[in-house]
C-alpha cells in the first residue's frame, strides 16, 4: 500500500460486538490514525 494514497474503511457493527476494538487494531496494523463516533461528533 502506497503510503501517499488516501482512503478510508468504514465497520459496521451492533452494540457489544467489539467493532471499536477491531477498527482500533486494525487501523494501528495498517499504521493510520483511527477516528470513532465520539470524535466525529465533537467536531
Amino acid at each position: 500500500m502506497n503510503k501517499n494514497e488516501k482512503f478510508v474503511i468504514t465497520i459496521n457493527r451492533e452494540l457489544g460486538s467489539g467493532g471499536r476494538t477491531v477498527g482500533r487494531l486494525l487501523a494501528e496494523k495498517l499504521g493510520v490514525p483511527f477516528y470513532d463516533k465520539a470524535l466525529i461528533q465533537y467536531l
